[in-house]
């Protein structure tokens, strides 16, 4: 019977009974009691009486057990809060601090009156202008400004138009208004019909409008026939200048529709708008087209960049600085030119004073230039060809005039067509071919035009090169290393392979001068003539001092980064190779304990104490390429 029992105690029961009703819940102690109860029950009825030990053990228990639940109430009753319920509420009043500031910001904006105005379609097939002002859909962006103090650009082509619904005249004054980010711009024609009903376009404009705008006319496109036949208009994308969508009487006009006023072109008042919109971003060919273009009836910078600070100030933009970016160069007044008959002291003083804006452009410009003295570096054949066609391309020049009528050499011999002044673009055209497929023609122009270092052979601010400084600057070959001289009493040793070559200099055979070495952040290979990397612009790393057989880089075997021969630890994961490198790696061994990398040469860390992420930036960046952060020292670098 207490064999039983006992087995008893390890079966389960697999049934189970669906409760007719919900029984109210019973606290804990009290199942605990009924359960010990109907087991001492259970053990008498097999035979096994309780002792006195064990019926003290199972009250000690019970008063155990009573006493916790009491304590667990307690507290529940005494309001303490647990660990969720503090993080829930640290959410919430994260949440309503957000929005808070958000109410903050948008009270800080005026909202009247913003409810769309709307306007006939028939507007688009004649001159804005001469539409009565109270009807009009469109006014000239020469009379758009945000505020009363605000200067307008009141010389701009009445062909740029902006629509009322994207900013309204009589918003002017009555407190700070949002802009409105430009997505899409609208192209369309003044349609004149004759009598024989065929339709020729007068003029054309372009207009600024919002997307609920541009939704409708797509509407309109396709289900109003009417719009179809008598308006000749398109939509275009601000991005790109592809069209949307257009209607059918644009591309069958008898007659095709003029340029706008001042010759613009679709391209030209697509950049117009791209600046307009504040975009700060623009390549070296775009940047030239608007300057000769819709900004041309604007040569006044300073005006131009109050009218793009003042509107720069009403969008909701991350970035509100634009002195470092390409748009600079329309607003920032230019650089003296260098006059001959002033003192050289004087023009250097200026030259260091006078302030240099760093564009993603000369940036790119500069790097182009490099890799072209890397090619020339390393070949002596395409050395020869470049100085051998730049001089026949010389010799052709001087026999046949330029547009002013003269020429550039009279004579045909070497040292004059050397010191002939030839054109950027004849030079890039000249030497591209040699240069293919590492650099296409027109990067060649740009990095002749833009990335060559400053240079007094270079006439005109560097719209003609030389072939003279070409050679001197461009087509260099690697430096010989000098024969060792003899001191006094005694002959220094030649330099042998136990002997190694002080930190960056380059190595003493021919042989060793084809080496390349390879780059600790990026891992691009460069030539060693080159002290700076081709790809990423990080300095050479120096040789080690010690003495010993140089050793190869090796790749890493978690994140297969190339590291320099000299180093233990992976530069990017700290991933311990087992390399016997001797003392070389000591400062990386440390940095891999202590978890603390310092910053490589010719980069800027993004400090996390102060809030940023530890991207390490190179020093031709002004923000960090993550979290756009600016760089410390930015207030007090010199450009």
């Amino acid at each position: 019977m207490a064999l039983r029992y006992s087995i008893n105690e390890f079966r389960e029961d697999i049934t189970f009974t669906v409760p007719q009703e919900i029984k109210p819940a019973v606290p804990y102690v009290t199942r605990v009691q009924q359960e010990v109860q109907t087991k001492v029950v259970a053990a008498l009825e097999a035979g096994l009486p309780l002792s006195d030990a064990a019926t003290e053990t199972i009250q000690a228990v019970m008063r155990r057990v009573a006493s916790s639940v009491a304590a667990a109430e307690d507290g529940a009753d005494g309001g303490q809060l647990n660990s969720e319920v503090v993080h829930e509420q640290e959410a919430e009043e994260e949440q309503e601090q957000e929005a808070e500031q958000e109410e903050q910001r948008v009270s800080a904006y005026s909202r009247d009156d913003e409810h769309p105005r709307p306007w006939r379609a028939s507007q688009l097939a004649c001159d804005p202008t001469a539409v009565p002002a109270g009807d009009a859909a469109f006014y000239p962006v020469s009379r758009f400004r945000c505020r009363p103090q605000h200067k307008a650009l009141a010389t701009l082509p009445r062909s740029l138009q902006m629509s009322d619904n994207a900013f309204r005249l009589s918003w002017c004054g009555v407190g700070d208004r949002r802009l409105k980010n430009t997505v899409v711009f609208l192209e369309w024609c003044e349609v004149e019909r004759k009598p024989d009903e065929t339709t020729h376009g007068k003029s054309r404009f372009y207009g600024v409008i919002t997307l609920a705008e541009a939704e409708t006319l797509r509407w309109l496109i396709h289900h109003c026939g009417l719009v179809n036949e008598r308006c000749a208009f398109a939509l275009r994308l601000l991005s790109t200048g592809a069209a949307m969508d257009q209607s059918s009487l644009l591309g069958s006009l008898t007659t095709r529709c003029p340029a706008g006023e001042g010759g613009l072109t679709v391209a030209d008042a697509r950049l117009f708008f791209r600046f307009l919109d504040n975009d700060m971003f623009f390549d070296e060919p775009d940047l030239e087209r608007l300057e000769a273009g819709a900004l041309r009836s604007v040569p006044d910078r300073e005006l131009r960049a109050q009218f793009f600070e003042e509107t720069l100030r009403l969008r909701r933009r991350h970035r509100q600085q634009w002195d470092d970016t390409p748009v600079a160069r329309l607003l920032l007044p230019p650089e003296d030119d260098d006059d001959e008959s002033a003192d050289a002291t004087k023009d250097a003083s200026k030259a260091d004073a006078a302030p240099k804006v760093l564009s993603a452009v000369d940036v790119n410009s500069r790097a182009a230039y490099r890799r072209m003295r890397v090619i020339f570096s390393r070949n002596d054949a395409k050395r020869a060809a470049a100085t051998k066609r730049l001089r026949e391309a010389a010799a052709a020049a001087a026999k046949v005039p330029d547009a002013a009528g003269a020429t550039v050499s009279a004579s045909t011999d070497d040292a004059a067509l050397d010191a002939a002044q030839l054109p950027v673009p004849m030079v890039a055209a000249v030497i591209a071919p040699l240069l293919r497929p590492a650099l296409a023609q027109r990067d060649v122009a740009t990095a002749l035009a833009h990335g060559q270092p400053r240079d007094p052979a270079c006439a005109h601010g560097g719209n003609t090169l030389s072939i003279a400084w070409l050679e001197r600057s461009l087509f260099t070959a690697p430096a010989a290393k000098p024969a060792p001289a003899e001191s006094e009493g005694a002959a220094q040793q030649p330099q042998t392979a136990e002997t190694p070559a002080a930190a960056g200099e380059a190595p003493a055979n021919q042989e060793d001068e084809e080496q390349e070495w390879s780059c600790p952040m990026c891992s691009g290979r460069n030539p060693w003539c080159v002290e700076r990397c081709d790809f990423c612009e990080s300095a050479k790393p120096k040789k080690p001092k010690s003495g010993g057989p140089a050793l190869d880089p090796w790749p890493c075997p978690t994140c297969t980064f190339i590291n320099e021969g000299t180093s233990r630890y992976c530069a990017m994961c700290n991933t311990d190779s087992g390399r016997d490198v001797g003392g070389a790696d000591a400062a990386a061994s440390a940095a891999a304990l202590t978890g603390h990398m310092e910053v490589p040469e010719g980069y800027w860390v993004c400090a996390p104490e102060k809030g940023g992420c530890s991207k390490f930036n190179p020093n031709s960046q002004f923000y960090c390429e993550v979290c756009d952060r600016s760089r410390p020292d930015l207030a007090t670098l010199r450009f």
